[in-house]
């Protein structure tokens, strides 16, 4: 991709740095930045997709004017629309946009296994310097009981997951195949010790292994032969800390999965149910927790929900992937980041090209 597409989408993988005074994501802005001065320089720019889906989320929008702030919905619609058709109105060469996701891996993988070596080699925690550029603190280190997580650039390890699985994702649809690369990345998520880091390196590999044609049976040994592994690391803890299998020994009790999955609805009406709260309006994390599928609900409804599935699918081009996108959401609500369209749009992007050239050599084939 251009370059400067490419730094936006550096930045914009960077989504957690956020200022605590001035209340904003700092990558995000500079990409931003890049972006508004990127679109000044085009000649011009066709708004491709994403046009009949945009009546599903009006409610959302709409409400979130009247009874929220501006910025928000604002945002929203320049992921929603411009950033998204920004990456699709180029013809990247496909070979240096799989070279260009490595970079991007291989940074996020290199800083972590820095900042997880440092630690375990000399009790330092590396890149613990946040605070002074006026971020909020490194959430990898628990000193009272002495727990430890690497997150390389980020805040804490489930953001690191949720970059590494959407860049992993992203990296195997376009290369299809299964290298070093990605399986660093999933190494470095199982490492990072995020609860739902696991769960994303299981959807990576039954992406991988459904997509390759595996059977069924080979895809259970792999399921089980992790789950042994982890039993037997239980007793080791050769991988993974005790606090980490203490966790999931009590998961339904422990405090962030209730924060990010308890269930105490308290929409006001069916109504609201139905067509949403509004972009912004306060309440979504006490509706159905924390996460992604709560803020979707909330903000936009069941009928917004179902927009934006039929904006994931027409993206993913089939189930496996369908699910793959999906599950981005059982965590943090990515609609609101840059590099959840940026990321939704090269998918698209890729899967409707690859099915458009195959229709085309179908069609000259049989002409000929």
């Amino acid at each position: 991709m251009p370059k400067a597409l490419f730094v936006i989408f550096l930045f914009s993988s960077l989504f957690d740095w956020y200022n605590v005074k001035y209340g904003v994501r700092v990558f995000d802005l500079l990409a931003f930045i890049v972006v508004i001065f990127y679109f000044l320089a085009m000649s011009e720019f066709k708004i491709r997709n994403l046009n009949y889906q945009i009546l599903f989320l009006l409610p959302g929008i709409l409400m979130g004017l009247v009874y929220a702030k501006v910025h928000h919905v604002f945002f929203f619609l320049f992921s929603f629309y411009v950033l998204f058709n920004l990456y699709m109105n180029f013809s990247f060469d496909k070979r240096k946009l799989i070279k260009q996701i490595k970079i991007i891996i291989y940074i996020h993988v290199i800083v972590f296994m820095a900042q997880y070596i440092a630690f375990y080699t000399s009790g330092y925690v590396l890149l613990d310097y946040r605070e002074a550029f006026g971020m909020r603190p490194l959430r990898i280190w628990n000193h009272t009981i002495d727990f430890f997580r690497a997150a390389g650039l980020y805040e804490e390890p489930n953001s690191y997951a949720v970059s590494l699985y959407m860049l992993s994702i992203l990296y195997y649809i376009l290369h299809r195949k299964i290298d070093y690369i990605l399986v660093a990345a999933c190494v470095t998520i199982f490492l990072s010790e995020s609860l739902w880091g696991f769960g994303a390196v299981v959807i990576i590999l039954g992406v991988v292994l459904i997509d390759k044609g595996v059977k069924l049976t080979y895809i259970t040994l792999s399921f089980l032969s992790i789950i042994a592994l982890l039993i037997l690391d239980s007793e080791l803890h050769f991988l993974f800390s005790p606090t980490t299998y203490r966790r999931f020994s009590i998961i339904l009790t422990d405090g962030s999965f209730i924060a990010r999955y308890g269930i105490d609805y308290q929409g006001t009406s069916m109504l609201s149910l139905f067509f949403g709260h509004g972009i912004g309006v306060d309440g979504y994390f006490k509706s159905f927790g924390g996460n992604g599928y709560s803020a979707v609900i909330y903000y936009f409804g069941l009928v917004g929900a179902l927009g934006f599935c039929l904006v994931f699918y027409r993206a993913a081009g089939n189930f496996i992937y369908f699910m793959a996108i999906l599950f981005i959401l059982s965590t943090t609500p990515m609609i609101f980041y840059f590099m959840f369209w940026i990321w939704l749009a090269l998918i698209y992007r890729y899967n409707y090209l690859d099915k458009r050239e195959a229709a085309k050599k179908k069609y000259f084939l049989s002409s000929t």
